[in-house]
């Protein structure tokens, strides 16, 4: 009692403060505060605090969860400064200064992997017992969903929806080959913990996951994403990557950033009527198009949403519009504690892999630019839109279907 009297003492008494300062301020992050952060802490100060403390179950339970730590928030985003200080260091000594500044120029300006996807992919695992990324994707636990077959005789563009907060599920699903999996073309109605990753479901596939420039101008880290097989959301992936014939695929998240701030749980909205480009780019480059639905993904953390009006929104929209990196305020858990962290928080997340939609019978001979392209985008894209809500509609109340049988909304296309 005395330690939920203190919280709310201190948070009153700071949003005093902020009021006579800066009133818009002062409620935006009241607000904020309310439908996402205190909540956690307030359990936390309850009596039976205790309660909200875990340790794991079992000696697996914990390395799920430090297996999902090591690639979380806590880890990743001092990992830029990790990496840019040790560069500086290299930088300021006389005997490693030649090779850190070959090295920079070797990023900057000579690099194609992040565009062309060469570098191996053994970073991502073997899916065996005991392997660090089966222990990554058991603690959701994550899954994936075969629903039609994606012969390794075409080439392939994947959507995966929603965002989420961090796309959690596009990472686990497709840049390591820790997850279970389930094939309704076989007739299962379960996932399987002895057969792992995509290439289990997919053989023959080569894919890669579409991420942020900026992720690969950071020294060092960049390597490691590399040979997870992510490369650079950008028009040069697609043609570099899907001009290597048949069997190639390039996974991208159309929401982006703007779609994160939009995560509400139990439901998903998805910020899609005007993202064409990919669309463009897959009939360009004769490729199938895939719509790829996760449920769960938008479960994994608790985000509030500012008034538009306020403060928060203002800063959130002056981030994106100058950066591209969204800024959503959101809570997950830690290591120990359950209700308040930067880590996603364990609930099930299924990635169903939809029915392929084959490219314009003459794609090749359309142009970019041309009034023809443009016509044959806005068809297909509509025929995605309508393929995602067919597939939402076929497995929204499958009995595997452990998130979505809690939905509290239905699918929104923005």
């Amino acid at each position: 009692r005395f330690s939920r009297t203190l919280l709310c003492s201190t948070v009153l008494a700071g949003s005093r403060m902020a009021g006579r300062r800066a009133p818009a301020v002062c409620n935006s992050f009241k607000k904020s505060w309310e439908l996402c952060i205190a909540p956690g802490l307030a359990r936390s100060a309850s009596p039976n605090w205790w309660g909200q403390i875990s340790f794991g179950s079992s000696t697996e339970k914990r390395l799920q969860t430090l297996a999902c730590f090591t690639f979380s928030l806590y880890l990743l985003l001092p990992l830029i400064g990790w990496c840019w200080l040790a560069m500086f260091l290299l930088l300021i000594n006389p005997l490693t200064l030649p090779f850190a500044l070959a090295y920079l120029n070797f990023i900057f300006f000579f690099d194609s992997s992040p565009v062309d996807g060469k570098r191996g992919t053994f970073l991502r695992g073997s899916g065996a017992e005991g392997n660090w990324w089966r222990r990554y994707c058991d603690y959701f636990p994550m899954t994936i969903v075969k629903t039609a077959p994606l012969p390794a005789t075409n080439k392939y563009v994947l959507g995966y929806h929603p965002h989420g907060v961090i796309s959690v599920g596009a990472f686990g699903a497709f840049a390591t080959y820790g997850a279970r999996t389930l094939d309704l073309t076989l007739g299962e109605h379960s996932s399987r913990a002895d057969r792992r990753g995509i290439d289990s479901l997919f053989p023959g596939l080569s894919l890669r996951l579409l991420t942020l420039s900026v992720n690969f101008y950071v020294p060092f880290a960049r390597e490691y994403l590399l040979h997870l097989g992510a490369c650079d959301a950008s028009k040069k992936s697609f043609q570099r990557i899907l001009a290597k014939g048949p069997g190639s695929g390039v996974v991208i998240v159309p929401g982006g950033a703007e779609e994160s701030m939009i995560v509400e749980q139990g439901s998903i909205s998805l910020v899609l009527e005007k993202r064409k480009g990919f669309v463009r780019e897959a009939i360009l480059a004769g490729a199938h198009l895939v719509p790829v639905l996760a449920w769960g993904e938008n479960d994994l953390y608790q985000v509030s949403r500012p008034d538009p009006k306020s403060m928060s929104a203002i800063l959130q929209r002056a981030v994106y519009e100058w950066s591209g990196v969204g800024l959503p305020f959101f809570n997950g858990r830690s290591l120990i504690f359950k209700e308040i962290g930067l880590m996603p928080r364990r609930r099930p997340i299924f990635v169903v892999v939809g029915v392929p939609l084959a490219p314009p019978t003459n794609s090749a001979s359309l142009r970019a630019g041309s009034p023809e392209l443009k016509a044959a985008t806005n068809e297909l894209h509509a025929q995605y839109v309508l393929a995602l809500r067919n597939l939402y509609e076929q497995h929204k109340d499958a009995h595997w279907n452990v998130p979505s049988l809690k939905r509290v909304g239905t699918l929104k296309v923005l």
